[in-house]
């Protein structure tokens, strides 16, 4: 079957998991969150690896040996299917359309990270790659924390990225015509295997329908997760904290069986004010963050003073935090 060697089959457009900062290169290790800096993926975050692990391939596209050293990279990741870790290639200084048109050219299908800044690169550690260095090699642990690996001791770097990997739904008896739900699930979009799941729970062939059971009973104990911490919240007077837990059960599970409650509890939190406030600071911030990712000078220096003014407007909320930071990595 399938696995997360070739995660890129699943169309997993999860930008909204991670924190909304461009700046992807500062701080603690992440991945980039744009769409546009990912090719044959949408964005993978920690939070989508989710125990897993990841091997990390940075490369020289104009190196002949790097092109050469393809094939067998190819066949280490065959040799890791079916285990949870991911591979993962990275070129830095280069605009997206060059890396689309290498990729082609050597046929790379993995998920591949665009660093033209060389961000990523700087966040990493590993060197400008170049001519005079080549290629490097990281790794990403199940626990989300990056570290070097040996260039030339690939599967070393793939058993140690393994260590203390698990799957979150063994795939193990999953048929193929639910496998692109098992992927989705397994990476973070389970809103995307739905549909698939829904009609496996009512089929008349034994493995689909048990298949299907077994996504269910996972997403079902997520999203029970979710709403017994959202209760928690909201017996504690937390009710923006008890709404955000409704939320992302109603949004990251939509097409599941949610409980009745979900709903009805979500709605009547909406009408608090103190949710409203957070909610208005929430649509201020994606505004102003999505003006701060474009090209024009002139747009950027609008959006910092567009954060400036929802951090007074909207004190205490979880956006004017987020406004305050994206204000200082801006150097505003």
């Amino acid at each position: 079957m399938k696995t997360a060697c070739a995660v890129w089959l699943v169309p997993m457009l999860v930008a909204g998991l991670g924190s909304l900062s461009p700046l992807w290169g500062q701080g603690e290790f992440k991945l980039p969150e744009d769409p546009a800096a990912w090719v044959n993926s949408g964005p993978i975050s920690l939070k989508t690896l989710a125990g897993k692990g990841a091997v990390l391939w940075f490369y020289e596209e104009g190196c002949p040996r790097c092109r050469d050293k393809w094939p067998e990279m190819y066949a280490l990741a065959k040799q890791y299917e079916g285990k949870p870790v991911l591979f993962i290639a990275v070129n830095s200084g280069n605009p997206r359309g060059a890396v689309e048109q290498y990729a082609g050219d050597v046929g790379l299908r993995w998920p591949t990270i665009v660093d033209p800044t060389r961000d990523f690169e700087r966040q990493c550690g590993i060197g400008e790659i170049s001519l005079q260095n080549i290629y490097q090699a990281g790794i990403i642990t199940h626990d989300g924390k990056f570290r070097r690996a040996s260039w030339d001791d690939l599967p070393g770097a793939a058993d140690n990225a393994l260590s203390g990997a698990k799957w979150n739904v063994d795939p193990t008896g999953i048929p193929a015509a639910l496998q692109g739900a098992w992927l989705a699930i397994e990476f973070g979009n389970p809103a995307g295997g739905a549909a698939a799941v829904k009609k496996g729970l009512t089929s008349t062939k034994a493995d689909i329908k048990e298949g299907a059971t077994r996504l269910n009973a996972a997403v079902q104990e997520k999203i029970q997760l979710l709403v017994d911490a959202a209760k928690l919240a909201e017996k504690s007077g937390d009710k923006w904290t008890a709404y955000k837990q409704y939320q992302t059960a109603a949004v990251q599970y939509a097409g599941y069986d949610l409980p009745a409650d979900v709903k009805t509890a979500q709605k009547q939190l909406g009408e608090d004010e103190a949710v409203k406030n957070q909610l208005l600071a929430q649509k201020a911030l994606e505004l102003a963050a999505k003006s701060l990712r474009g090209p024009s000078a002139s747009g950027r220096r609008s959006a910092i003073a567009k954060l400036k003014k929802l951090i007074e407007d909207y004190p205490g909320t979880d956006a004017a935090t987020e406004a305050a930071k994206l204000v200082e990595q801006a150097g505003g």
